[in-house]
């Protein structure tokens, strides 16, 4: 089963990110590290998340993308003037623009 988590603006780094967390301190010799951050949805393969990392950028594995942009949906008035053949392929293009703006709006719970 498959899901989405829908976040009000993409975070720009980790620390900024609501599915990251403090996981716990660490001291490693003489260096204390008071912070180690971890992320709810990191990938089993992601052995450490370096601080500097985190806190500049996204890393490339991470699944939280924007939403993209609505299409731009003529509808009929997208086949006025047109052949039969060129109306056939224009009313499939203005059906698949359709459904995208459909399904867009059916995730951010938008019309």
């Amino acid at each position: 089963m498959k899901g989405i988590i829908v976040l009000d603006e993409v975070p720009k780094s980790c620390v900024d990110c609501p599915m990251c967390y403090h996981a716990e301190d660490m001291s490693l010799g003489q260096f204390k590290y008071e912070r180690l951050y971890r992320c709810k949805l990191e990938p089993e393969e992601v052995e450490q998340v370096y601080l500097e990392d985190i806190l500049h950028k996204k890393p490339d594995w991470c699944p939280i993308k924007a939403i993209p942009e609505k299409l731009n949906y003529k509808g009929a008035e997208a086949i006025n003037g047109l052949t039969i053949n060129e109306k056939s392929i224009q009313a499939i293009d203005e059906a698949v623009k359709l459904g995208w703006n459909s399904c867009i709006d059916a995730i951010t719970g938008k019309k």
